[in-house]
């Protein structure tokens, strides 16, 4: 089994957000970045895409439809599963990728070369975090006990991260770690943060990827760089070596786009969190 994991595409025409619009008007366009992909991926080798939420930017629903356009004409013939983020809204996501009029959880899994891969919507509108209700719950835990396969899950948010990525976890991670800390597990991979990370609890193993728009990096007294930085990650399992997780950089070079200190980062969120 090998996937290519991208992640926090945030696909926007039009940058309607104040804080960040120097960040996006500073991106390299996704096409580029992903023909960067094309010259170093053989597609042959790879037996899916699956891309990890924050597909566009509070976009529209022709977003959606430009986006999706964009990586299934980029990747084909692999097949493309997307799960959403916190700057996806659901009935907009819905309306451009699937043509429905619903607001649902975006929870599915499927089956592939006897691997059991599950996509988790941990999106919660308008916060950082990332919650699983208790409807979300009971269908994992039933979805977890169909089969005895190896099982890959996706979801947006990392469900731990440890103090370096306090505000970006879950909210209530208890019963998911409960959940998936089981042997079948081979791994929890995630996107969100913009930085890559390995974080393991127990036997649970979460891998964060690069986000494909651009980095982010907080420093030693709290400052959180916004960098040209980006990538995405190639997931591999192969039953003479298990399993391997390599992030691949897009953009060597290494820009800081914007500087925020601690106190600009908490007024941010709390702006942030009460938009609706």
């Amino acid at each position: 089994m090998k996937i290519l994991h991208l992640s926090d595409t945030h696909y926007t025409r039009d940058v309607d957000d104040p804080e960040l619009k120097p960040v996006f008007d500073a991106q390299v366009p996704l096409e580029k970045k992903f023909n960067q992909i094309l010259e170093h991926e053989n597609l042959d080798t790879f037996d899916l895409v699956m891309v990890t939420g924050d597909i566009v930017h509070e976009g529209t629903p022709e977003d959606y439809r430009t986006i999706k356009n964009l990586i299934e004409r980029t990747f084909s013939p692999l097949p493309i599963y997307f799960c959403l983020g916190n700057h996806d809204r659901k009935p907009v996501f819905y309306e451009g990728m699937t043509g429905e009029s619903k607001d649902a959880n975006y929870d599915y899994d499927f089956e592939m070369d006897h691997f059991h891969i599950i996509v988790l919507d941990t999106a919660k509108n308008y916060s950082h975090s990332g919650i699983l209700d208790s409807t979300q719950i009971e269908w994992l835990e039933r979805t977890m006990a169909k089969n005895n396969h190896k099982k890959l899950i996706f979801q947006h948010h990392p469900i731990i991260g440890g103090i370096y990525f306090d505000q970006f976890t879950m909210e209530e991670p208890d019963e998911v770690l409960h959940l998936l800390n089981n042997p079948n597990v081979i791994g929890v991979f995630t996107g969100h943060t913009h930085s890559p990370a390995i974080n393991i609890y127990q036997h649970l193993k979460q891998y964060t990827t690069y986000a494909v728009s651009f980095g982010l990096e907080k420093v030693k007294d709290g400052t959180q760089y916004f960098t040209d930085t980006c990538g995405y990650s190639v997931i591999e399992y192969r039953d003479d070596s298990g399993l391997t997780v390599a992030p691949r950089i897009i953009q060597p070079a290494y820009k800081i786009l914007k500087t925020t200190n601690p106190n600009q980062m908490k007024e941010l969120n709390s702006t942030y969190e009460f938009e609706d």
